[in-house]
């Protein structure tokens, strides 16, 4: 029987501090949905979360791409708070030649999810937009 290759991944965990049970939980669940995709896991990168767009980039930009096919992470809205941010970020991925996928939303700038809409909270928090899929299975 012919072992089907893998796809080498790095996944990227974000911890916010008040919510560390929470945060081990969503590890988890990037763990097990590498597993489940048959992903080969080259690194997990725990970062803290904050919502700096400058230090997520820089943060995301010091990875290497070589021997990557993928990066994991649990929700776009970790690491992007609007539209725009989101099409940065799938252009930055595009130059590299490396897929963003999350788990809530799908590969970004390719499949993402039809059941997802764009909620736009400018009422409560300036220019803040939030990602929302259902039927998650993770």
């Amino acid at each position: 029987m012919k072992i089907k290759n893998k796809e080498n991944v790095i996944v990227l965990s974000y911890y916010k501090e008040d919510k560390l049970d929470l945060s081990i939980k969503i590890e988890e669940k990037l763990k097990e949905y590498c597993e489940y995709k048959n992903y080969k896991v080259l690194e997990i990168i725990r970062k803290v979360y904050h919502n700096n767009i400058e230090t997520i980039l820089s943060g995301i930009i010091s990875i290497n791409p070589k021997d990557i096919n993928k990066i994991i992470i649990y929700d776009i809205n970790d690491i992007a708070t609007s539209d725009k941010e989101i099409v940065m970020f799938e252009s930055l991925f595009n130059i590299v030649n490396i897929e963003l996928e999350t788990i809530n939303q799908g590969i970004i700038g390719n499949n993402l999810k039809s059941n997802c809409i764009i909620i736009d909270d400018n009422i409560f928090d300036e220019n803040q937009q939030f990602i929302i899929c259902e039927d998650t299975p993770f």
